[in-house]
């Protein structure tokens, strides 16, 4: 309260450290006081953890093996919610791809199974409103190894893992 105080006459009331004799803090005033507590809570209750990775690695073709790709988080905290996993993959058909997105503790979320046929690239974001399985993550320690786990099931057509990144709200 101190701090958001308005003061009342500068030039007349002696002010050490905010405080004066005469008017002591100030007039309260309230909108900045209620917006102090809002933005502290904002940025002090939870951090967003954010990371990306530029691939390039070629995904196998008819291969059931796949590729796997993976994110180290090493910051602490625990999962409030999965705010983004962004993919990028240039292919020619992109019915043939099957991507999940692996925790620390080895939970599997399937992001991507076969859909859009005979489209050509992925590249597509994904979060608790359009994927709400990504909501099993929430809880858990976000710190460890995050895989994404891409296989191309079906023969003749190619493609690649461009990039893929995650942005995660971590309660601290």
């Amino acid at each position: 309260m101190c701090d958001t105080a308005d003061k009342i006459d500068p030039n007349r009331g002696k002010y050490i450290d905010g405080y004066s004799k005469m008017f002591g803090y100030g007039r309260i005033n309230a909108y900045k006081a209620l917006k102090a507590v809002k933005d502290d809570m904002e940025n002090s209750s939870r951090g967003i953890v954010e990371k990306n990775i530029l691939s390039g690695v070629a995904i196998p073709d008819n291969d059931l093996n796949g590729i796997v790709s993976e994110i180290q988080i090493d910051e602490e905290g625990i999962v409030e919610s999965v705010e983004a996993v962004s993919v990028d993959i240039s292919h020619t058909y992109i019915g043939d791809l099957f991507v999940s997105l692996v925790s620390p503790d080895n939970t599997v979320i399937p992001l991507h199974e076969g859909e859009g046929g005979g489209k050509d690239n992925l590249s597509e974001t994904y979060d608790s409103k359009n994927k709400p399985e990504l909501k099993q993550f929430e809880g858990k320690s976000i710190k460890g190894k995050w895989q994404l786990k891409i296989v191309d099931k079906w023969a003749q057509d190619r493609g690649t893992l461009n990039n893929w990144g995650l942005k995660i709200k971590v309660k601290t």
